[in-house]
């Protein structure tokens, strides 16, 4: 006999909202259980988010539209700069991040209680809200934007001036791609060339806009610093999260969620991939328990006793 399909999907969302309301408390007890890897010598953290297909703001009844989930790592590497562990944290669709946000910073404390001597990289792309969060709430002043994100900048930045799919785009960005990722200068040099190409185009607003990035965001492109230090600079490892932990299951054909629904999934989803379900799952186990009675064991009056207790 099979199972049915409605079972599955009860059974997911009850031990899902199961664990959401209970979640902080649950979070607290993984974290303080936690061990830093012994060799661990640098700690990352970052965040990003996905749009993910909903049904919770609607016109009409059979209208759909996307809003942003968000996935967020709290990463280990050791003195080589190999990655060891990664904590992975997804909420499905919440006002600027900030469930995730307060999950990331309680791992980031808690990690660096355990050990304050990590080295703490704050990865992100250029999103500015991203930036506020962690330059303001999260330990440490080692902060790198995602070094392909600034490649795509580049690349646009150029394409404005000589044009898409130009030859002479796409030597400039080789070469300045290059200086950005090597050279300890790289982010001056990229933005005093992009500043030399908006004078000779002023009304260009891609090429303005451009330039704009790379003056607000230089100070976080230390790149030929950090791969020196053997510490990362892409943010791949969150992206592959929101790949994973959210495209991979819930933007499926067909699909559409709303926001519990997404997030039993995404919740039971990110304590497999971070290595702790069976441990997340005992901490649910525990929650559901109740006694069971056996009536044919017991009198009638120790029943009733058993009732009134």
């Amino acid at each position: 006999m099979g199972v049915c399909s409605s079972s599955l999907d009860y059974l997911m969302k009850s031990v899902g909202n199961s664990w959401e309301s209970n979640r902080e408390d649950f979070e607290l007890k993984l974290l303080n259980d936690f061990k830093v890897p012994e060799q661990a010598t640098s700690i990352a953290v970052s965040l990003d988010g996905v749009l993910i297909p909903t049904r919770c703001i609607r016109v009409l009844p059979s209208d759909s539209r996307y809003e942003e989930a968000s996935c967020g790592t709290v990463s280990f590497f050791n003195a080589a700069g190999e990655r060891i562990s990664t904590i992975q944290y997804a909420r499905s669709p919440v006002h600027k991040k900030v469930t995730l946000k307060r999950q990331l910073k309680q791992a980031m404390d808690i990690m660096l209680k355990q050990n304050p001597a990590l080295n703490v990289i704050k990865l992100a792309d250029g999103a500015q809200d991203n930036w506020t969060f962690l330059e303001t709430q999260i330990k440490g002043d080692r902060n790198i934007i995602d070094f392909y994100h600034a490649s795509e900048h580049l690349k646009a930045g150029l394409d404005a001036y000589f044009g898409e799919n130009n030859s002479e785009s796409a030597t400039a960005h080789a070469v300045y791609r290059r200086k950005l990722k090597n050279n300890k200068q790289g982010a001056t040099e990229v933005l005093r060339y992009l500043e030399e190409l908006s004078r000779k185009k002023p009304k260009n607003k891609t090429l303005a806009e451009q330039v704009t990035y790379f003056s607000r965001n230089k100070d976080k492109m230390a790149y030929s610093q950090a791969k020196a230090d053997r510490l990362p600079i892409g943010s791949g490892i969150v992206e592959a999260a929101c790949k994973t932990l959210v495209t991979q299951r819930l933007k499926l054909s067909g699909m559409h969620w709303d926001y519990e629904g997404a997030q039993s999934v995404l919740s039971l989803r990110a304590a497999n991939q971070s290595n702790w379900f069976e441990s997340a799952f005992e901490l649910i186990r525990d929650k559901q328990k109740s006694n069971v009675i056996r009536l044919r064991k017991i009198s009638r009056g120790n029943y009733e006793a058993l009732r009134a207790a």
